[in-house]
């Protein structure tokens, strides 16, 4: 699937649109939101493009637009009816509400129209010039770069990449931004058809494509689950911070947080290679991981250590399960709160070096801290997202 949106509308308004295109346009009106209609429709509604509007190509495709408007509620804003009044002029607003289904997603009129929506505890991906947008993971919808291409597909709480068959170049590496909040998770499919799996309060920066000869690399900050897809001319390579990990194609997790005193890679079938980042070219300082096997980075120290390890607590995230096996106490608080969404703060030296270990799939925060109450004795208290751990 190759498509433009401006491209199409620019044929709409010619009567040159194909019967594919025309499906593609009805395809996108059902998966996509529409957003400060009155504004577009004042603003495009005198274009002389509209002028040409052949109507037996629209009236399908405005069925729908004029669904999504009575869904939205604007059927309730006397404005429009008020300035559309005529028929030549509500013509005209029939096809610039096309105009505007068919291109509000797109980067333009998000940066165009200076609105910028609340992105906290909220599931975003920023576009190479900047912008950004917020991904909503219960919506499906195609997402459209600066110049009307379309770049992916969200369906819910994955991104899809590898679906489009894009106009990108594949001289110049154009980059997107996932960025995943505390209490959520989401998934992404690259153009090659790696899978990473984000984990709370991380991101992920990555090529639109990747350009065939060269590394396919991309960006963590946070944990990121990776099942890379074979190519064994083009390796992918996780950068995170100080390290790098190096593939062919395989299944690892990567630990990274700011917060936390080393960074985690955890080989699950393959073998990977982890690295200083500087020493990316000394074969000698490379640390390859056989599976089961894990590699610290220690921050303190600059060292790297890799040692056998039982994989299950490393990835049980995935399935939305908190797996503990033998950690100390501040370590579970920071899982918490990027799983909670909370903020926690512990004013228990005796709990501060206790080591648990459990397991939790459904139950709530109470239920979590309660269930650690029953193994040694705390109270806490609870004011909407901040949570205070007395004696």
């Amino acid at each position: 699937m190759k498509m433009n949106l401006k491209n199409i509308v620019k044929k709409l308004a010619s009567d040159k649109c194909t019967k594919e295109e025309i499906s593609f346009l009805e395809t996108y009106l059902k998966s996509n939101e529409l957003e400060e209609l009155e504004k577009l429709i004042h603003d495009t509604w005198n274009s002389d493009a509209i002028k040409n509007i052949s109507k037996h190509k629209e009236d399908h495709i405005w069925l729908q637009i004029q669904s999504k408007i009575l869904e939205k509620g604007f059927n309730k804003n006397n404005q429009l009816i008020k300035r559309y009044k005529n028929k030549k002029r509500y013509a005209l607003l029939k096809y610039a509400a096309i105009f505007i289904g068919i291109t509000l997603s797109s980067v333009v009129f998000y940066k165009y129209t200076n609105k910028v929506e609340p992105t906290i505890n909220q599931v975003t991906i920023e576009f190479d010039d900047g912008t950004t947008k917020i991904i909503r993971q219960t919506t499906q919808q195609f997402m459209i770069n600066a110049d009307g291409t379309i770049i992916a597909q969200q369906k819910e709480d994955k991104l899809l990449y590898n679906d489009i068959e894009n106009d990108v170049s594949n001289e110049k590496l154009v980059f997107n931004t996932l960025r995943v909040p505390y209490g959520k998770k989401f998934q992404v499919v690259l153009s090659d058809g790696s899978q990473v799996y984000l984990n709370s309060g991380s991101s992920l920066k990555y090529p639109v494509k990747f350009i065939k000869g060269n590394s396919r690399e991309v960006f963590l900050e946070g944990e990121g689950y990776f099942t890379v897809a074979k190519n064994k001319n083009d390796f992918f390579i996780v950068n995170t911070n100080d390290i790098s990990t190096k593939v062919f194609g395989t299944q690892f997790n990567i630990s990274s947080y700011d917060n936390e005193a080393s960074i985690k890679v955890v080989l699950v079938e393959g073998s990977v290679s982890v690295y200083k980042t500087m020493n990316a070219d000394d074969d000698d300082l490379q640390n390859n991981l056989k599976p089961n096997q894990i590699a610290s980075y220690v921050k303190a120290e600059q060292k790297i250590n890799t040692d056998q390890v039982d994989i299950s607590s490393h990835i049980a995230w995935i399935d939305g399960v908190l797996l503990f096996k033998n950690e100390n106490f501040n370590t579970i608080i920071r899982k918490l709160e990027r799983h909670y969404d909370v903020s926690i703060v512990n004013k228990n030296t005796k709990l501060k070096n206790e080591r648990f270990t459990g397991r939790f799939e459904i139950e709530n925060i109470d239920e979590v801290l309660n269930t650690f109450k029953r193994t040694i004795t705390f109270s806490y208290k609870k004011d909407k997202n901040n949570i205070i751990i007395n004696p």
